[in-house]
């Protein structure tokens, strides 16, 4: 296994001007006029991260209801015992598929956010020494983000193991987008869509100018985790899951009806 390289911390802190960039637009001009010379001065050889870097399946599943280690079935057909599904009426196993897909989306993006943590939060702290400002706002309440969507995905987990036939997660959607749940799930998501287009750019301008960073995401694109997704996609993902709720719960509301 080879050793990751240490470097001296740049003195002219890069990273901490750029998380202070919210300030006054002539304290800003100062900053972009010095930063050029600066960086040019600082790029620092590319460096030696080590093997099995990023992190790796086994460091990623530290929620029992996440359950990456375990190949799930894409349907919920596929799931069940054997004679579970063809014993119901139509309408009833397709709204078994539709929960199935609610349960096995936010599984995925349980995922994602643990991915953003482990492999970009945790790997720019260790191997850039990344200022916490400059972390949030490239990924603003991703701690709230996750302990709102891991514990959704508890309840969900839970009322599936309970029964191999679910009659409702009514119960538990209300739980999550009513009153005061329904207030953190606004201020979370608020403070990160309305920064998503900050965080790209910080994002752009990191990478244009910063040859320990370029090497860092090259190397975190290898991570089979991502799925090829880089910063900015994950951004976005994170950014669009709020809008999806709509879409997925119109399904199950038409076929209670059935």
């Amino acid at each position: 296994m080879s050793s990751l390289k240490r470097y001296p911390p740049p003195t002219s802190q890069f990273y901490l001007a750029r998380s202070e960039s919210s300030k006054s637009t002539e304290d800003r001009e100062d900053i972009e006029g010095d930063r050029e010379n600066l960086l040019d001065s600082e790029l620092l050889p590319a460096e030696d991260f080590p093997e099995g870097f990023p992190i790796s399946l086994r460091n990623l599943d530290t929620d029992p209801f996440l359950r990456i280690q375990k190949e799930e079935p894409e349907t919920w057909a596929a799931s069940v015992p054997e004679g579970v599904a063809s014993a119901l009426k139509p309408h009833e196993a397709k709204r078994q598929e539709h929960i199935y897909e609610f349960i096995m989306t936010e599984k995925h993006h349980c995922q994602l956010l643990k991915v953003i943590q482990k492999v970009f939060c945790e790997g720019m702290v260790t191997y850039l020494d990344m200022k916490p400002e400059l972390l949030d706002r490239l990924f603003p309440q991703l701690e709230t983000l996750i302990s709102l969507h891991f514990e959704f995905l508890r309840q969900l987990r839970e009322r599936q193991d309970s029964t191999a036939v679910i009659p409702t997660i009514a119960d538990i959607l209300i739980n999550q987008f009513q009153e005061d749940n329904a207030d953190r799930w606004k201020s979370a998501y608020g403070a990160f869509c309305s920064q998503h287009l900050d965080a790209v750019s910080i994002y752009k301008d990191i990478i244009k100018n910063d040859r320990r960073f370029q090497e860092f995401v090259q190397q975190c694109s290898n991570n089979p985790l991502l799925r090829k997704m880089g910063i900015p996609e994950c951004i976005l993902t994170v950014t669009t899951r709020i809008t999806k709720y709509p879409l997925l719960i119109e399904p199950l509301i038409k076929t209670a009806k059935g």
